[in-house]
């Protein structure tokens, strides 16, 4: 891989769940359009962040779109209970902050902008100590661990909701914006007629459909309410369920939609 300029590279970093993915490659890609700038991702070797952003496309007028370069590092997860796997994980986190280190000092960035998740605190850690500014974004209206750690070594802490800050040390509080979250493009420009078609719907059928998300690895507590309630919803409504559950029974018969993910189908779902 050839140098980059310190002027030119911003690192992305972020990972575990889609939720720590979409939003900054709506970031990275709005980047790209105002600033002449490259832009490469840190993320777990094995992640699912991995396939995320290795599929991404960064649209640009001349030489038709482009991949986002990726960095696998050793990832350990964060646990706020004690258990077994944290001493193993624990030994996972010294070797991504480790990989950390090295790839910043090889890659030089201009500025590190985090979207959370375990995957992203090494890769913090190490701008941190190279003096590479670090922006973090928070997504939920209550900061997760990862975000938490970030707030120590940041620049700058956007949140989505106003009080943000005051989830953070008063220390931290003058660092906190406002930004709300971002949206990638693809989901306002996404049509109904998509959305009917990947979900099996017949156009000629009146009844309105209702969605169910429980992020990109579900939530069983949605899971159990959907199973209980679709006899009776199915009467008046059809259902598109993402489940976040690969073992999950998958459904498209018409009147249920259901499926572990939805990636680039989701534009039209919800529209």
């Amino acid at each position: 891989m050839q140098a980059v300029s310190v002027n030119r590279l911003v690192l992305f970093t972020g990972g575990g769940t889609a939720g720590h993915v979409f939003p900054a490659l709506a970031i990275l890609d709005q980047l790209v359009q105002v600033r002449d700038v490259d832009v490469e991702w840190v993320g777990g070797s094995a992640g699912m962040e991995r396939s995320l952003v290795e599929s991404h496309r960064i649209e640009q007028e001349i030489g038709g779109p482009r991949v986002v370069p990726y960095h696998g590092i050793p990832t350990g997860k964060l646990r706020r209970y004690l258990s077994v796997r944290n001493v193993v994980d624990l030994f996972k986190v010294v070797g991504g902050l480790v990989a950390s280190i090295w790839l910043i000092a090889r890659r030089r960035p201009l500025l590190l902008f985090s979207k959370g998740g375990f995957v992203s605190v090494p890769p913090v850690i190490a701008a941190a100590l190279a003096g590479v500014p670090v922006i973090t974004h928070e997504s939920d209206a209550d900061p997760g661990l990862a975000t938490r750690i970030h707030a120590r070594f940041a620049s700058r802490i956007l949140v989505a909701y106003p009080g943000g800050a005051d989830h953070f040390p008063p220390a931290q509080r003058s660092k906190v914006v406002v930004t709300g979250n971002p949206i990638r493009r693809a989901i306002l420009e996404g049509t109904a007629d998509e959305g009917l078609g990947v979900a099996g719907f017949a156009g000629s059928d009146t009844r309105p459909v209702v969605m169910f998300l429980g992020g990109s690895l579900g939530a069983k507590q949605i899971n159990q309410l959907v199973a209980d309630i679709s006899p009776r919803i199915l009467r008046n409504w059809r259902v598109i369920h993402q489940t976040g559950d690969p073992t999950a029974l998958q459904v498209r018969d018409g009147q249920c939609y259901s499926r572990a993910f939805f990636a680039t189908e989701l534009p039209g779902l919800l529209a």
